[in-house]
């Protein structure tokens, strides 16, 4: 959702991780010959709320699990930081979803060797089977 992926863009621009700043921009991501997965992101605008509203609406199930271990990590900052943003700005998940959309390639057009970098470390997980059924995954 557009939360989440406010969030993961702004982990990855206060990292420094270009690569994976324009892997999670993305919409979806392409799978080559290489066995790469492909992921397709079609909630990727759809806010938090709008899930939870539209999944009481129309009376399914929906249950929501946070990690014991959340507020301590690096996304729980990020997120209290958007959340705080967004109390300020409601637009500012899409502004930051936008901005990450753009920003690798307004870096590699002022940088060119950020463009080599980039394409050298841009693919994504592997492909790898499972034990257990045979489909790919990107983790086994």
């Amino acid at each position: 959702n557009a939360d989440d992926t406010a969030e993961t863009i702004l982990m990855n621009i206060l990292r420094s991780d270009a690569p994976r700043l324009q892997r999670c921009a993305s919409t979806t991501t392409e799978s080559a010959d290489s066995g790469q997965i492909s992921r397709v992101k079609p909630l990727k605008f759809a806010y938090e709320k709008e899930i939870v509203l539209y999944a009481h609406f129309k009376k399914l199930d929906y249950f929501t699990t946070e990690c014991t271990y959340s507020k301590e990590a690096f996304r729980g900052n990020v997120r209290t930081l958007v959340k705080d943003l967004e109390a300020i700005d409601p637009r500012c998940i899409n502004d930051v979803i936008y901005s990450g959309e753009r920003l690798p390639s307004v870096l590699a057009s002022a940088n060119p060797s950020i463009q080599k970098q980039q394409d050298t470390q841009t693919a994504g997980p592997k492909a790898q089977s499972t034990n257990n059924c045979g489909t790919n995954t990107s983790a086994a």
